[in-house]
């Protein structure tokens, strides 16, 4: 009578069926961390191939110099070259020694012919106020540019002024 006492329908002891169900309960935790585990990495993988891997060796760091104000010039803008976008600005920042003029670093595509009379200046993009670096092209038989003080080609500039420029200019 005491073997019969613990025993369920299915004839199995308590302490069976509870042994049982704590295998049942981990396999569920493993299985459910799995998935969750998965599904970040898949999340992370997704964010990385959207985002792509930002290939610094496929352009050419160049400088210019701007006089005046670069209103509406952020790092990230565009750089166009004849109208046609090639590049970003990389960085900005003040001249050493010379408070009026601004230095802005583009990165350009290694197959954009920027030579020594190249000339740089900053377009509208519209009427959100965003401005956009643009190069104009010279001669194909200019020769190279020399590089500046800093090691990086310089890039001659027309002007700054901005936003402001851009509409005197106008």
């Amino acid at each position: 009578a005491d073997s019969t006492r613990g025993a369920g329908p299915d004839g199995g002891t308590r302490s069976e069926r509870s042994r049982d169900q704590g295998m049942e309960t981990r396999a569920n935790y493993t299985i459910i961390g799995a998935f969750t585990l998965a599904v970040i990495a898949a999340a992370f993988g997704f964010v990385y191939w959207f985002a792509g891997p930002q290939d610094s060796t496929a352009r050419k760091i160049y400088e210019i110099v701007f006089d005046g104000s670069v209103a509406g010039l952020r790092q990230g803008n565009s750089v166009l070259f004849n109208g046609i976008p090639v590049g970003q600005v990389t960085a900005l920042g003040l001249v050493p020694g010379q408070p009026g003029q601004v230095l802005a670093k583009v990165g350009i595509n290694n197959d954009v012919p920027v030579l020594s009379d190249a000339r740089a200046g900053l377009e509208s993009q519209g009427l959100t106020g965003i401005v956009a670096v643009s190069i104009r092209g010279g001669k194909p038989d200019a020769p190279p540019l020399p590089k500046g003080p800093n090691g990086y080609p310089r890039i001659v500039a027309d002007g700054g002024a901005g936003m402001a420029g851009l509409i005197s200019s106008a």
